[in-house]
């Protein structure tokens, strides 16, 4: 399933965590400084996402799954690629104040992230009652090309440029989540 520029809500709490994790204190010129990046990257995003969900058995997927760890009592495994678009990459570049570049980066993986959330949260309202998501993890490397394949990630502008080995646009993610049955 393909969903193009859709709204993503970002919580400030989860910015200044992440913020103070890489060492940022959170002083008032840090808030706004926040407030005001996460406006302007607002305003040139373009999210995206692409997912599919597959039986862990399935043969499409064989080759893939040989490469993860997955619990036996795993009955699903959904794969995203989720991607803010090409256009953030010159806004990035422009950052020229070190704080600037590091509270970009930030807002940038919280959106990434809360893409992945809402995709996880879409299918769990469309599943059955008994099965529940795990965690999200990221995708080995070696596997970009592979899934970007098989999701036809092409769709939402998304490809795997070899001679470089990385994925365009740079602020894309891949990932998977495996779900359970869950006990009654």
């Amino acid at each position: 399933m393909k969903i193009k520029k859709f709204k993503l809500d970002l919580k400030l709490k989860d910015i200044y965590d992440s913020l103070k994790e890489k060492g940022v204190k959170i002083t008032p010129e840090v808030e706004t400084l926040v407030l005001v990046v996460k406006k302007e990257v607002e305003e040139i995003i373009e999210p995206s996402v692409v997912f599919e969900s597959y039986n862990v058995k399935d043969e499409k997927i064989s080759n893939i799954v040989n490469y993860l760890q997955i619990p036996k009592n795993t009955i699903e495994i959904t794969f995203c690629v989720a991607t803010l678009g090409d256009k953030i990459e010159n806004f990035v570049s422009s950052c020229t104040e070190e704080i600037k570049k590091i509270v970009t980066e930030v807002v940038l993986y919280e959106y990434l992230n809360n893409a992945v959330e809402f995709v996880i949260k879409l299918l769990k309202e469309k599943t059955e009652e008994n099965i529940e998501p795990g965690s999200v993890f990221f995708v080995p490397q070696q596997m970009y090309k592979d899934l970007i394949d098989l999701l036809s990630a092409e769709k939402i502008g998304v490809c795997f440029v070899t001679q470089k080995n990385q994925i365009l646009p740079v602020y894309t993610t891949i990932t998977y989540c495996l779900w359970f049955k869950t006990k009654k």
